[in-house]
């Protein structure tokens, strides 16, 4: 399910979107380009303008696009593993978007908050100016990066995962099974206390 938040102003080079109630999301375009080019960036907001209130009130679905990056609610053990080399940079929610499906649903008087924070080392390392070669190289190899995981899912693979994240994954869903056995077994035994309970003895 896909969280966004009602838009107020789409223009220039970076978009304030659903300045509403003290929430606001931004979209960057100069981070990504790409997405004004797409038909979601260039058609979605400015199709939905400012509709009336009763369009908020239903929710509806939307088709994924390519670099697509939205905020998602999903459930954890959905959550598909995705290549670590995106992570602290534009494109790891564009990757688990892509990788989840191609339909997400809007959901009415539903807003996702994400605190502030600095920009994270491997942002720095791909967009900062400290060098213009560096910054284009770091780029470029961002996009190829992109580039092979998307024709991987088109291929029907998924995305290149480490050792070290399968491994993590291995462990979270052994602590999962164990703490359901544990709830199962604490049910079982209110169960069997309510069924059975037991009669204390008086003696005189």
């Amino acid at each position: 399910m896909i969280i966004m938040l009602k838009p107020s102003r789409v223009s220039g080079s970076s978009s304030k979107l659903g300045k509403r109630r003290g929430f606001t999301l931004r979209i960057s375009l100069k981070v990504i380009p790409q997405l004004s080019s797409t038909s979601f960036g260039r058609n979605h907001w400015s199709v939905m303008g400012n509709p009336p209130d009763e369009y908020w009130e239903k929710s509806y679905k939307i088709q994924y696009e390519k670099l697509f990056e939205p905020y998602i609610i999903m459930v954890s053990a959905d959550v598909p593993l995705y290549d670590e080399r995106f992570s602290g940079v534009v494109s790891h929610l564009a990757t688990v978007a892509a990788h989840t499906g191609e339909q997400f649903f809007v959901l009415p008087g539903v807003f996702l908050l994400a605190s502030a924070h600095e920009r994270s080392e491997s942002w720095s390392n791909r967009y900062s100016t400290r060098s213009d070669d560096e910054t284009k190289f770091n780029q470029l190899v961002l996009k190829g990066l992109y580039y092979n995981f998307m024709k991987n899912l088109e291929d029907g693979n998924g995305p290149i995962v480490s050792e070290n994240t399968k491994s993590k994954e291995r462990l979270l869903l052994l602590q999962e099974r164990e703490s359901k056995r544990k709830d199962a077994e604490s049910k079982s035994t209110q169960t069997d206390t309510v069924l059975y309970p037991t009669k204390s003895l008086l003696c005189y």
